[in-house]
């Protein structure tokens, strides 16, 4: 079968009510946990979810097309930390979990990051060692966004076999320092010290790459999202704008560099299209991919934002106009996972493999 390229029926239905919710619910100003229940009541959460696991039979396509509604609005709740990483890693671990995740009753976060970590999904210092009948975590997890409203955690650690092993830890288990991060989402670190946790999987790394690649992919198309956005405010800036008695939106100049941002963006969509090709064929290809399509995507934000808030001049940079927040949110996109540059090395690394 070859790449999608044009959303199904379903799909387009999907991206409507995603739309719609995103232009009224998100600005009533309802926290996370309000967002929440209405994501699962929509049927968001279970969207990618194979029939037996009380799902809609979909896949990341359609994680991706939600989350780029919800970029456009920048909306808070952790959409793809769970519906996207923390599934796909308990879909090949312990599916019958997913229920309870589906229905919105259970908010897992998987907590890999570390510092140091550089974007290398194998670099893990986090202990796990056992005690008792279970086991105990030492290390620190850093930069898990939406973790003020995580049931629970989904912890890598390195086992004294030396593999790595994936653990539940429950919500108030760890000391939990919750902070906003660069793009004043709420997030937090997670420090484990002789932590008790419950083992998942004693070999999780395979499992923690996919779900970590395809968080790549969709968070990318969640950055189209916000791009898109920054895109509109911009061009509809300068067509009320007038300088010297002109709508500066028809000087040449500016109209040039208003096409160059809509390049960018498109391109941006079709390199996200090509990350959720390589997630669904699970080729030899696929971490490489799902890395080239955060470095393009990290790439064109950062030129997006930055050409939207010079064209809106000094304003941009104020908090009442909304461009620079989006442009704030693009930069997090750049910073996470190690930055760009992170993951310009492992796309080369892979592609000499």
């Amino acid at each position: 079968m070859g790449m999608k390229v044009l959303p199904t029926e379903e799909q387009v239905m999907f991206r409507d009510a995603a739309r719609r919710w995103t232009e009224q619910e998100a600005k009533s100003g309802a926290d996370m946990a309000a967002q929440w229940a209405q994501f699962a009541e929509l049927g968001w959460l279970m969207i990618a979810l194979p029939e037996d696991a009380g799902g809609l039979d979909g896949d990341v396509y359609d994680n991706a097309i939600i989350a780029e509604e919800l970029g456009r609005g920048l909306v808070q709740a952790p959409y793809v930390g769970v519906a996207v990483t923390a599934t796909q890693a308990l879909l090949a671990l312990a599916p019958d979990r997913l229920e309870a995740v589906a229905s919105g009753e259970e908010i897992p976060l998987l907590a890999h990051v570390e510092a140091g970590q550089g974007g290398d999904p194998s670099w893990v210092e986090t202990r796990a060692e056992p005690a008792g009948e279970g086991w105990v975590l030492n290390g620190t997890k850093t930069a898990i966004l939406g973790a003020p409203l995580a049931t629970g955690f989904l912890v890598s650690a390195k086992t004294p076999d030396g593999k790595i092993g994936l653990f539940e830890v429950a919500a108030g288990a760890g000391h939990l320092r919750e902070y906003l991060y660069f793009d004043m989402r709420p997030a937090g670190d997670l420090v484990l010290e002789a932590t008790p946790a419950t083992l998942i999987s004693a070999d999780a790394l395979a499992a923690i790459t996919y779900a970590i690649d395809c968080e790549h992919v969709v968070e990318s198309a969640e950055a189209v999202g916000v791009m898109n956005t920054a895109f509109e405010l911009t061009r509809e800036y300068l067509n009320t704008r007038q300088q010297y008695g002109q709508l500066i939106g028809q000087f040449q100049a500016l109209q040039h560099r208003l096409a160059d941002m809509f390049i960018e963006l498109e391109q941006s969509r079709s390199v996200v299209l090509r990350g959720l090709d390589a997630l669904v064929r699970n080729g030899p290809d696929r971490s490489a991919m799902a890395a080239a399509c955060r470095v393009k995507v990290a790439q064109a934000g950062h030129f997006v934002g930055a050409q939207g808030i010079q064209l809106h001049g000094g304003i941009g940079v104020t908090e009442e106009y909304p461009v620079g927040h989006h442009f704030r949110q693009l930069i997090a996109f750049e910073m996470r996972h190690g930055g760009a540059g992170a993951q310009v090395e492992r796309y080369a690394g892979m592609m000499e493999l």
